[in-house]
């Protein structure tokens, strides 16, 4: 009957200090996310910042409306995450409902956290309404 009760302990505080881990991941990369300026041209389609995390991973992140083009958008970032020691890592190209309608995916890191810059393409953007978003996340990506 000990060992039992030694387990369960010992689970409840593995599982609570994975908890305050998560948790202080989860503190940094939102103060991070409040540093990182957005084009001034930029406008937030909602008031609201997307949080979510679990014990292993979590993400914050806000979607814009701009006139700027993917190419605008790109160098204003490379210089903002720059400017606050992220590095980029690689561009893909995005594909959605089965074609390549222009959207791109710009990624940062800065030790064990990403950075995500997506562009929506012509049919991204019509059916929602936003041309870009960026998003800071752990667990979710590894760099070497």
């Amino acid at each position: 009957m000990v060992p039992l009760v030694a387990i369960a302990l010992l689970l409840g505080c593995v599982i609570h200090d994975q908890e305050h881990q998560a948790r202080q991941k989860q503190d940094e990369i939102e103060k991070e996310f409040r540093l990182i300026q957005p084009p001034p041209e930029a406008m937030p389609v909602s008031a609201n910042v997307q949080f979510v995390h679990k014990n292993d991973r979590g993400l914050v992140g806000l979607s814009y409306k701009t006139g700027l083009s993917y190419l605008e958008i790109r160098r204003h970032y490379d210089l903002e995450l720059a400017k606050h020691g992220w590095k980029f890592q690689k561009e893909i190209n995005v594909v959605y409902r089965g074609e390549d309608s222009g959207g791109k995916e710009a990624f940062y890191s800065k030790g064990e956290y990403t950075a995500t810059l997506q562009f929506a393409g012509k049919r991204e953007f019509s059916e929602m309404g936003w041309n870009y978003g960026l998003d800071l996340s752990w667990g979710l990506h590894h760099w070497s």
